[in-house]
């Protein structure tokens, strides 16, 4: 709903103060930046996988997306760096390498908000870990990240915890243990 897939059938959400149905969804999705559990990576060179979302994006963008993501490393360890192929999927990379570079996708475009949807799922504990530091210097260089999450570690990384059950708000705030029930679903929020 947040990027307006689906609008909600009743309430409002509001963005930065602006009501989001205001918003045109190109260009509100224009400013958001999507990082999910799976990773679809192109069958095409890393470089035009970071470009997905934006096209136009010279070499030195993807290489400072890249850079950010902490992905700029391990792409120049492999022959033809940006300008290798990584097959279908990505199955030439590890699950970390293929999280940083949607990562480096979702930043491509710079984006105001960064909507993480369960991204340390497909990863080991060694590779969520960095994930999550990744996304903890994103959050003090000033980039607004909301990570939906049902893995507590995730949520604990969060400034601002949202916990929903049956699509309601339970809480917000605070970290209840009296809700770690494992029947509510933390939504954890830095900004």
């Amino acid at each position: 709903m947040l990027a307006r897939f689906y609008d909600p059938q009743a309430g409002q959400i509001f963005i930065d103060g602006i009501d989001i149905k205001k918003v045109p969804p190109k260009d509100l999705r224009g400013e958001i930046g999507f990082v999910f559990q799976e990773t679809f990576l192109f069958s095409d060179t890393v470089a035009n996988n970071i470009r997905y979302a934006k096209p136009d994006a010279d070499i030195g963008e993807v290489e400072a997306a890249a850079r950010i993501a902490q992905a700029h490393e391990f792409i120049m360890q492999v022959p033809q760096g940006y300008d290798a192929p990584i097959g279908e999927g990505g199955l030439k990379l590890s699950g970390g390498q293929r999280q940083r570079l949607a990562i480096a996708r979702a930043l491509a475009n710079e984006p105001t908000l960064v909507l993480a949807d369960e991204p340390t799922g497909a990863l080991d504990s060694e590779g969520g870990e960095e994930v999550l530091e990744l996304f903890r210097r994103l959050h003090a260089g000033g980039q607004t990240i909301l990570l939906v999450t049902h893995d507590q570690p995730v949520a604990d990384a969060a400034q601002r915890l949202v916990r929903m059950k049956d699509g309601r708000v339970v809480d917000h705030g605070g970290r209840d243990p009296e809700l770690d029930d494992g029947e509510t679903q933390p939504i954890a929020a830095s900004a």
